[in-house]
Formats: C-alpha cells, structure tokens, sequence
C-alpha cells in the first residue's frame, strides 16, 4: 500500500501538483486507514505536509488545488489528534499568509481557508492562538470567522466550529489573550448561533443521501454481472500476475498524470471552486462521531464549576433568546445520552439471552 503512496508523492514532486485534486481521495484513505502508519514511519507524514506545503508556495495553482490543500491539511489534523503539534504553525500561517494578504472572492475558498485555521484551534487550541498571536492575525482571524458564521451551512462546518469554540471555552481566563479578551463572549453567541442552524444542516445532509441513493438504485445489476465475470475467471495462480496488474495500472496511471502535467505546466490555475458549498454525503470524518450537544453542555458544566467568575462573565451577556437556546441544547444532550444509554442496555440484554 505504501508503495503506491510513494509513487504519489513522486509524481506529485515530479510537476502533476496540478493534478492534486485527482489524488485526494486516495491520499485521505492513507491518512483515514493508515494514521499509525504516519505517527510511526514520519517521512511519509513529511511527505504529506510537503504536498501542502508546495500547493500553496506554488504560484500557478489556483483555488481548487488550495482548497485540496486545506482539505489535506484537515485530515491529518482530526486523525493524528496529539501526534502533529510540530505542524500546527505552519497550517495557521499557510492559511492566514493567503486570507491576509489576497482579497479572496470566492466564498467556497475563503471558507476552506477559514476551516485550515479553524481546524488548528480544533486540534490544540493553545498552538493556535499562540501561533496566531504571534504573527498578530487573532483580532484578523477571529473577525473573519464570526463575521462568516451563516456561511458555514454544512453540517460538517458547523460541528467543526462547535468543536474549536468548545476547544477555546476550555482555556483558563488568563490563556485568552488580552487582544481578544474585550470579543470573547462572543464565542457564546457564535455557538449558539451554530446550534440554531444545525438541525436544518442534519436534515439537508439526509436529503442528499437519499437523493444518492436513489440514483445509485438502478446500477446494481450491472454491478453484480460485472463481479460474475469476474468470479468466473480461472483461479489458478492469478495472484501474483493480479499483483503485477495492478503495479502496472498504477504506475500507467501515475504516468499519465506525470504527462498532463508537463503539458500544462504553464497554466496559471485560474479555475476556481464554485462559489456554495454543498453537503458531501459521501464524506466521512471523525468529525462524524462527534456529539456536539453533549461536548458544549460538558464544556460549560466544567467551566461553571472550575472557572466560576469566568462562566458568569460570559453567560451573563446572553439575551433572552440565547438562553433559551443553550437551555434546548442542553436537553438535546440528555435526549441523546438516554437514547445511547437504552440502545446499549438492550444491546447487552440481547447479547445475554
């Protein structure tokens, strides 16, 4: 498996950064399926961060290869938690060099930009803000993302800002920096916001899952006729001339990218993302397995009884209508624990009979 990912990387170095986009999904499997593989083998981690690294220093790719870049960058951020502080600068000052510095038109790209940062505080939120402090992007940053929060329309956005907001209300007062300080109850309005628009978010995402698969429904029977035919063939000692098939598609494939990319190797990557984003059904993350209710109503349950006078500073700026909204949330996240905890009384009792 890891030669194929080496054979990626080569030609990626090799002039396809172009072709960035193409690569993507395989390389999001290396990371998904092989994360143990990264933390222990750190030249393929290298190799990775390098890729991100050369999409945004290379300046004749444009913002769907960035955005592939943000997107990579994502990944390795929510899978290898705690095994990647090294990185977590660098992702905040590829990100913000590019939203500090370019008046960024397309919403889509902005967006993905916001998140690469977003993402960092996720990750470790005192990384983050030191490393954003000390480039003086906070106020920057910070603006930028709650001024943006109606754009944030997935469900995998708003979990992700729900998770780096809940990851900033667990700081200490004296971690917040004094630049910051006088904005950060906003941190509450923004939240709850966030948790307003995330049950029409959940029902759009079921939407377009069922609208896949419904138009997944009449390909099955080709599907299965095609695995026939394979199943039919003779056995014999296929195996390692299977092996060598698909070392040599690879390594074609890998060489037509190399091709295309020589060939265009001029273009300045003017095609850029459309501007909304859309709910990727297909899309899995471990941001999946996240319950937002339950981590926001332990975050400030934690905050109240360790950092009382902070807790009542933030929560008394609340209107009325915010109240009641965080006061939903919490019942929400009962709702859900005594469901989880039913579901798993049932499941033993089925096991035990």
């Amino acid at each position: 498996m890891w030669q194929a990912f080496e054979l990626i990387h080569r030609t990626f170095k090799s002039g396809a950064e172009l072709y960035l986009e193409d690569m993507l999904p395989a390389l999001e499997n290396f990371v998904n399926y092989g994360s143990q593989t990264l933390l222990e083998n750190r030249s393929y981690l290298d190799a990775i961060v390098d890729m991100i690294q050369s999409i945004f220093k290379d300046e004749k790719v444009g913002g769907v290869d960035r955005i592939c870049g943000c997107k990579l960058a994502e990944i390795l951020m929510l899978n290898l938690r705690g095994g990647i502080d090294n990185y977590v600068p660098e992702f905040v000052a590829l990100a913000m060099t590019v939203l500090t510095n370019n008046d960024i038109q397309v919403k889509s790209y902005r967006i993905h930009l916001m998140e690469m940062v977003i993402n960092c505080i996720y990750y470790d939120p005192r990384l983050a803000i030191t490393a954003l402090e000390t480039n003086g992007w906070t106020n920057k940053f910070f603006s930028l993302w709650f001024g943006s929060m109606d754009n944030f329309t997935r469900v995998h956005d708003k979990k992700l800002s729900i998770g780096a907001i809940t990851a900033l209300l667990s700081l200490r007062a004296d971690e917040v920096p004094q630049s910051i300080q006088p904005g950060w109850p906003r941190l509450l309005q923004g939240i709850v916001r966030l948790f307003q628009t995330l049950p029409a978010a959940i029902k759009n995402r079921e939407d377009a899952q069922r609208d896949d698969d419904f138009g997944l429904g009449g390909d099955y029977d080709d599907d299965e006729e095609e695995v026939d035919a394979w199943e039919n063939e003779d056995g014999g000692d296929d195996g390692a001339d299977e092996t060598g098939d698909v070392k040599d598609e690879s390594t074609a494939y890998l060489a037509f990218l190399n091709e295309q990319a020589s060939k265009f190797n001029t273009v300045s990557g003017d095609s850029e993302p459309d501007d909304e984003l859309e709910e990727e059904s297909l899309l899995e993350t471990p941001l999946d397995k996240m319950e937002p209710y339950g981590l926001f109503k332990q975050t400030l349950a934690d905050m109240s009884q360790q950092q009382p006078q902070f807790y009542a500073q933030l929560t008394t700026l609340l209107g009325p209508e915010e109240q009641q909204v965080i006061k939903q949330v919490f019942e929400k996240a009962d709702q859900i624990q005594l469901e989880a905890q039913k579901a798993e009384a049932e499941l033993a009792a089925n096991g035990s009979s």
